[in-house]
């Protein structure tokens, strides 16, 4: 009887072994296919993803939501982009909890909707993702299906930020600059801001330029001021260069050399945050 236990114990153990080195293989051969879909191979892509996703694939199976829910190689379609999401994200791949979510508030009929991607937001912030933390900040300032609550708003925010969030930095700042959920203090506004600015985000290093051209709680400093907003305006905020350019006319030329030598520090800043951040992500 023993004997029978040790084999059928002995058994169960090999099948999970068995079972887990195949899931695993299975993840490591669908890299390629991964990054070809990211590359915008999608067609090619997705018969290798579909058959890793049949076979327990997470990664895959968020992917081929993720093409249903743009029309990337399919015809779009909500409900199977939604299922895929949900298979990947019951698995607990936070990509798919995140953006499962965000299905869910696209067309939010009812405030079961708003619940359901709420839901799913906060199991992917227990899991540390920064998006979802943003997202569930959003949810608390405006309201959206549930009581606004500022105070929570800025707890998720921060959050966020700390994940990363250049979105949730920024946002909490205008918090401490307004007092909303918190006590007002422009000093960690303008801590919060600067983290997003250096995080990439265009609205953010605006917002800095609006600082130090109207000295908010800072000396005035011209050329820094147009270094933040030619480097927003670089990425794509047309106000920003306005901005730029009506400090231009402000400035003589041993200023303006100033400002382009801070901008230069300022994008190599950036460049390598972004180089740091994509080394640790991946695809």
């Amino acid at each position: 009887m023993a004997t029978s236990l040790t084999q059928s114990c002995a058994w169960r153990c090999f099948g999970a072994l068995f079972l887990t080195a195949v899931i695993s293989g299975a993840a490591a051969s669908t890299q390629p296919a991964v990054e070809r879909f990211v590359g915008g191979d999608h067609g090619g892509a997705l018969p290798e993803l579909r058959e890793s996703a049949n076979a327990g694939d997470k990664a895959s199976m968020f992917y081929l939501g993720l093409a249903y829910a743009k029309g990337w190689g399919v015809v779009s379609d909500r409900e199977k982009a939604l299922q895929w999401y949900r298979r990947s994200a019951d698995l607990g791949f936070t990509k798919a909890q995140v953006n499962l979510a965000l299905l869910y508030l696209e067309q939010a009929d009812s405030e079961q909707d708003v619940m359901e991607a709420k839901a799913w937001f906060e199991r992917a912030a227990s899991q540390g993702d920064s998006r979802a933390a943003h997202q569930l900040g959003l949810l608390y300032y405006r309201g959206r299906g549930l009581p606004r609550d500022y105070a929570l708003a800025a707890q998720w925010w921060l959050r966020g930020a700390e994940a990363g969030d250049s979105r949730a930095a920024y946002n909490l700042g205008l918090l401490y600059r307004r007092g909303l959920g918190v006590e007002p203090a422009p000093d960690k506004a303008l801590v919060w801001w600067v983290t997003a600015a250096l995080g990439g985000l265009s609205i953010a290093q605006n917002q800095l330029g609006a600082v130090y051209a109207q000295g908010e709680g800072l000396p005035v400093d011209v050329a820094e001021a147009w270094a933040w907003y030619r480097l927003a305006a670089e990425g794509g905020l047309n106000v920003a260069q306005v901005n730029a350019d009506l400090l231009r006319s402000a400035m003589d030329e041993v200023m303006f050399d100033r400002a382009l030598a801070r901008l230069d520090v300022l994008r190599s800043q950036i460049e390598g945050g972004e180089l740091q951040r994509a080394n640790e992500t991946g695809p």
